[in-house]
């Protein structure tokens, strides 16, 4: 029982295909389950409260839990597969003859991408390796632009696509794997690649990329793209699974939607997607405000609700405007102020359910 700090029940009850009961719409249920587990490590719960709570598998540790839950998960894969080579895009799927329930829709690819990148679940590290986890090796310092185009072509072969995640590590030799690189392998392809849209790495070649069929589009549209992807599929998904659902314009999602492990409606890149939380960002925090447009076209977004983003952003850019002012007059600084359009359209604004997530991280990390 993985519970967000952050998470709310919805106000109409409905997340996914579960249906809450009325009385608990609106409920804070994430803020009470920190409450409890604080409770839990000072002992102030009564007994046939930790009776209740355990008889339903609620968590008490989840940084352990997690890390237990990788580890299990790695000796699973091992049994199924005979090897621990997890391809970076591998979910668990919804199969009881090998996976436990608890597991179910995990993405398993992503944290042993972590692990090897030293990046989470560092507290583990040796243990997967004692399992058959092999760390990769560090790739060298300089990358040929040879060695960039082999690995784009093997990620296509892949994939299908050039939609490179930023945290896109290029994962060791298999057998019946793609055919990256030797010198490559354990290299931050999805940084490099976003690197050289940007023109900071072989811009006197981008030419020949592009007659690849590698499209150069810097990360904002590369992002909105992915968005938009899972917007649709969001879309078919709903209506081939719930007859009753009305489709709406400005859009509704629940706030914990993720993409599922599913390719009749959603691509590959696009599992284990927070969409729900990405969705409810780009409404509140002014993300893509130059794309509302597309997103009104295609039924997402209406007129009325992009105009009252627009004009929250110009007041959050007054605002800034006005507190620069004041500083410049007391002497504290004199620098022109930053545009906000600019900052909002390059990068995310932290929301409640990201510092939560940074904080959990730390946690892994230790």
């Amino acid at each position: 029982m993985l519970i967000p700090s952050f998470y709310v029940i919805p106000k109409d009850g409905k997340d996914g295909e579960f249906q809450w009961p009325k009385f608990s719409w609106g409920y804070p249920l994430g803020r009470d389950v920190v409450d409890l587990r604080a409770k839990y490590r000072s002992n102030k719960l009564r007994k046939t409260q930790l009776r209740t709570l355990e008889s339903i598998g609620f968590i008490w540790y989840p940084v352990k839990f997690r890390q237990e839950r990788v580890l299990k998960a790695i000796e699973i894969f091992s049994s199924v597969f005979g090897h621990c080579n997890v391809p970076q895009q591998f979910v668990i799927p919804e199969d009881p003859a090998f996976w436990p329930r608890y597991m179910w829709n995990y993405h398993l690819g992503w944290a042993v991408a972590m692990i090897r990148a030293g990046q989470k679940f560092v507290g583990i590290r040796d243990k997967a390796c004692e399992l058959g986890l092999q760390l990769r090796k560090r790739p060298r310092n300089g990358v040929s632009f040879d060695d960039l185009k082999a690995a784009l072509q093997a990620f296509y072969s892949e994939h299908g696509h050039y939609d490179i995640s930023i945290r896109f590590i290029v994962p060791p030799a298999a057998a019946d794997g793609p055919k990256y690189p030797a010198s490559m392998e354990g290299a931050h392809l999805g940084v490099l690649f976003s690197n050289v849209c940007k023109g900071l790495r072989f811009a006197d070649r981008r030419a020949e990329l592009e007659a690849m069929g590698v499209p150069l589009v810097n990360g904002l549209t590369r992002s909105f793209n992915s968005l938009l992807k899972a917007l649709r599929g969001y879309r078919q998904w709903k209506k081939a699974t719930d007859p009753k659902w009305i489709e709406t314009a400005p859009f509704k999602m629940p706030l914990a939607f993720v993409v599922p492990a599913d390719h009749k409606f959603f691509e590959p890149s696009l599992w284990g997607l927070q969409l729900g939380q990405r969705w409810s960002s780009l409404r509140r925090h002014n993300l893509f405000v130059n794309h509302h447009d597309v997103l009104i076209a295609e039924g997402f977004l209406d007129k009325a609700e992009s105009e009252v983003i627009k004009r929250r952003m110009h007041l959050r850019q007054e605002q800034q405007r006005r507190r620069h002012a004041e500083r410049s007059k007391r002497g504290d600084g004199a620098e022109e102020p930053p545009d906000l359009a600019s900052i909002y359209s390059r990068q995310q604004r932290p929301s409640a359910s990201r510092r939560a997530k940074s904080i959990t991280n730390a946690d892994e990390q230790r």
